[in-house]
């Protein structure tokens, strides 16, 4: 099953042949389907483990150009995983998470609160509003205690798959936080970003969810030069786009998904002085809409 992580435009014509078959897909649907409602198989890791590798596989088919009919034909594995998110063990999966960011997950865990929302993010229909909603009324408050009980210390020694797990589940949930909850969540962040060490650098970008992407970036960066890196953004969104992804795939072998870059834009302007961003804004005519729709 390690194919399953290397399929592309070249060979995913090989791939359909071998796993876009409906009996396949309603057999994977309707596992989902007992996950969620009976809690069927959570005790069966391997068979747990299969239904992750075979989400693998398709969550690749969508990240490359397939026809609509394909779109159509995998929906039943869309409204599975939804029907899991939304489900009571999906909360019991964030409830049983310890209080810190050094654990290891166990298969459930790594199915419902990783490869699931990682899943998602590739579907065509996520930014349905119906179904973002569903998902966020059932399980934003539970994520926003456990994040916001888990000791601040322990985001730095945070593992990869661990951080990738709060990423993908910070996609959906992350915004908006309670804002009782939201405090919290940053309180221990020093409000302007010039007084940030790089331990509260990779703190901020743990917490965001771009531990592996814009973390491998920012080595030894301490706030001054975070911000340096913000506003030379601002200066040139496209140009240091292309040129942070050049850099990340160049040096750690990982893509840099635009809406990482766009989520680190928008989630640093809390820290960074206005008058700072709007002199940089006002030297530059490449924030218009058309240097951000080159991007994409």
């Amino acid at each position: 099953m390690n194919l399953c992580y290397n399929i592309n435009d070249a060979n995913i014509a090989e791939f359909k042949h071998l796993f876009l078959y409906k009996s396949l897909i309603d057999e994977l649907a309707n596992c989902l389907n007992e996950i969620g409602t009976y809690g069927k198989h959570l005790n069966d890791p391997s068979f747990l483990r299969s239904v992750s590798s075979l989400l693998t596989v398709f969550k690749n088919f969508l990240r490359n150009h397939i026809i609509a009919n394909d779109y159509s034909l995998i929906a039943p594995i869309f409204f599975a995983v939804v029907q899991c998110l939304c489900s009571s063990y999906a909360i019991d999966m964030i409830k049983s998470l310890e209080h810190n960011f050094v654990q290891k997950l166990d298969d459930g865990q790594l199915l419902f609160l990783h490869i699931m929302p990682w899943y998602l993010q590739w579907y065509p229909d996520y930014r349905d509003p119906e179904n973002l909603i569903k998902i966020l009324r059932i399980l934003l408050n539970e994520f926003t205690v456990w994040m916001t009980s888990c000791h601040p210390d322990s985001y730095l020694q945070c593992t990869c798959q661990f951080g990738a797990m709060i990423r993908h589940l910070n996609y959906f949930l992350v915004r908006p936080i309670e804002p009782d909850n939201f405090i919290r969540f940053y309180s221990d962040l020093p409000n302007c970003i010039t007084q940030w060490t790089h331990d509260h650098v990779k703190l901020f970008l743990l917490r965001i969810g771009l531990g592996n992407t814009i973390l491998p970036l920012c080595t030894r960066v301490d706030g001054h030069r975070f911000r340096q890196l913000y506003e030379m953004c601002l200066i040139n969104p496209e140009s240091m786009y292309q040129s942070l992804k050049f850099e990340l795939n160049e040096k750690h072998h990982t893509l840099l998904p635009i809406a990482d870059y766009l989520s680190f834009l928008h989630e640093i302007k809390l820290y960074v002085p206005l008058t700072s961003t709007n002199v940089k804004v006002s030297q530059s005519s490449s924030l218009d809409s058309a240097a951000l729709c080159n991007i994409m």
